[in-house]
């Protein structure tokens, strides 16, 4: 699989134990819209998960961030 990560408060991820790093991608609405499943795993305020819904093809909202306006959205999975 190929993993990427948008975080506005955390740039780089760096595990030095198993040797790999990953950089917060730089245009997240384009990797959404790439992307075969959008995972949400942080509530950020700074995000407008409406947007993000709209352009994902499937979002796995692990923190129930899409609440507010997603009613039974066949492409929203919450845990």
């Amino acid at each position: 699989a190929k993993v990427e990560y948008h975080d506005p408060y955390i740039e780089h991820i760096h595990h030095e134990h198993e040797g790999w790093h990953m950089d917060s991608v730089k245009d997240m609405m384009h990797s959404v819209k790439d992307a075969d499943m959008v995972v949400i795993i942080t509530d950020h305020k700074a995000y407008d998960y409406a947007d993000i819904v709209a352009a994902a093809q499937s979002v796995f909202d692990s923190r129930n961030a899409t609440r507010k306006f997603v009613n039974n959205s066949e492409k929203v999975v919450r845990l």
